[in-house]
Order: C-alpha cells, then sequence, then structure tokens
C-alpha cells in the first residue's frame, strides 16, 4: 500500500446514531471506514481486513468494548493495533486502568471533540502507512538477497566448472606434450643423422 492508498479504520458501537456521527467525524481524513455495530460483527471485520486504529465503545450488549478489546489483542495480527475506547459512560480512573491493561492507547469520553479525534486517528493512520511501506521494502530486500544469493551461488557453481575445465585442459596438455616428446625426439634424432651422413646426395629442398 502506498502512502496515497486507503487505511481501513474500525468503529465500533451498538448506536447506529455514534456510529454515524463518528463516521462523519472522521470522513474527512478521506480513509476507508467500516463500521460494526457488536463486538463480534468487530471480530468477523478483523478477519478480513487490516486495521490502522479501532475506535471502540466500552458499553455494549453482549460483549462489552473490554472483553472484545481481550479477543482482538489474542490474535497475532491485531494484537498491535491501536484500540481507542471512545464512550459516554465513565465510572471512574479503575475503567480507564482497565482498559489500558487491555492494550488500548487511549480513552476518549463523550462528548467528542471532532478536531481532536480526526488529529489522533490521522496520527495512527500515518504511523499505519509507514509501517507498511517498511514491512515492504524489507520484503523487496529480503527477495534482492534471495536473488543475490541465488546468483553468487551460480557464480560459484561456474567458477568451480572453469576450475574443472582448466585443471582438464592441463592435465590434457601435459599428456599431449609428454606423448609427443618422444617421437619428435625420434625425428630429430634421424633427422641430424640425415643431415650429417647424407647431406652431398640432397639438393636444397631435400635438405629443407
Amino acid at each position: 500500500m502506498e502512502n496515497d492508498e486507503k487505511a481501513n479504520i474500525l468503529i465500533v458501537d451498538d448506536n447506529p446514531a455514534k456510529l454515524l456521527s463518528l463516521e462523519t467525524i472522521l470522513a474527512g481524513l478521506d480513509q476507508n471506514i467500516i463500521k460494526a455495530n457488536s463486538g463480534k460483527e468487530a471480530l468477523m471485520s478483523l478477519l478480513n481486513h487490516d486495521f490502522a486504529v479501532i475506535l471502540l465503545d466500552v458499553k455494549m450488549p453482549v460483549m462489552d468494548g473490554f472483553e472484545t478489546a481481550a479477543l482482538i489483542r489474542q490474535r497475532l495480527a491485531s494484537e498491535h493495533t491501536p484500540i481507542i475506547f471512545v464512550t459516554g459512560v465513565s465510572r471512574g480512573e479503575l475503567d480507564q486502568l482497565k482498559g489500558y491493561n487491555l492494550g488500548a492507547i487511549d480513552y476518549i469520553l463523550a462528548p467528542v471533540t471532532p478536531e481532536i479525534l480526526r488529529t489522533k486517528v490521522s496520527a495512527f493512520v500515518d504511523l499505519f502507512k509507514m509501517r507498511q511501506k517498511l514491512m515492504r521494502q524489507a520484503k523487496q530486500l529480503a527477495a534482492s538477497n534471495e536473488r543475490l544469493e541465488g546468483q553468487l551461488q551460480q557464480i560459484t557453481r561456474l567458477n568451480q566448472e572453469l576450475e574443472a575445465a582448466n585443471k582438464e585442459l592441463e592435465a590434457f596438455s601435459y599428456s599431449v606434450s609428454h606423448d609427443l616428446r618422444a617421437p619428435l625426439r625420434a625425428i630429430d634424432g634421424f633427422s641430424r643423422i640425415l643431415l650429417e651422413d647424407y647431406a652431398a646426395r640432397l639438393d636444397d629442398e631435400g635438405k629443407r
């Protein structure tokens, strides 16, 4: 995903009006907004998408925000996905501490200030895109290293084959030289005898 491609943002709330409100606030970021009206639906969305950040309501029926966050953190693919709890209900610092212990990176109480929420979400979108870019570069580097390793192995193999061929050529040259030395000495010897004993009988062409 290039920097100009859109990141996914998950909004989880059982109140349709709050979902619409948060979606409207974040629309200006021009990212993919995915909505879930329950913890179960949020977990289903995580099976199909990677998210830059999750905005999670605390008070939901069947499975509340804390339970949902705990299950999100159990999945390897989403154990580090930023979670921002967005809720209109505050039961004090104990709830906030529980949220942070579950891996939340922020805790926002309603009414939400649009500018603040957009700024925080935008920061996590930028971090997500940067992380994705680094992961792509790491994969490309690993692929390049693998190609280089393959090329080096091929060069090593070719060098070994060339070295073996050179040794065979040296052995062949030595064998040829050795095998020809004796007959050439005999030819040279008989040629000298011929010149010494019969030079007078040979014309210039015969001597040559």
